[in-house]
């Protein structure tokens, strides 16, 4: 599993989100997400309900035409393949 350091996003990721037209908020979620944190975790560090992090991520995987976690770390690391 490849997942994301805690620390600095690096300036390529932040360009990549900013390719998929995602919201700041969303951006955060999908950073938290590459981090290898659940809905759950995700919701307590954001502070919102665990329903509003999956709505964020319904949207983040059609806006990215993709499917899983696997393939939102995917796309957003410019992997050639979805997992």
């Amino acid at each position: 599993m490849i997942m994301l350091d805690e620390g600095p996003i690096p300036e390529q990721i932040i360009s990549r989100l900013n390719e998929f037209d995602l919201t700041k908020r969303q951006q955060e979620v999908v950073i938290l997400v590459i981090r290898g944190l659940s809905n759950n975790e995700i919701a307590a560090r954001l502070n919102i309900c665990e329903q509003t992090v999956t709505d964020y991520l319904h949207d983040v995987f059609k806006k990215m035409e993709i499917h899983s976690r696997s393939g939102l770390t995917a796309k957003v690391l410019g992997l050639n393949h979805q997992l």
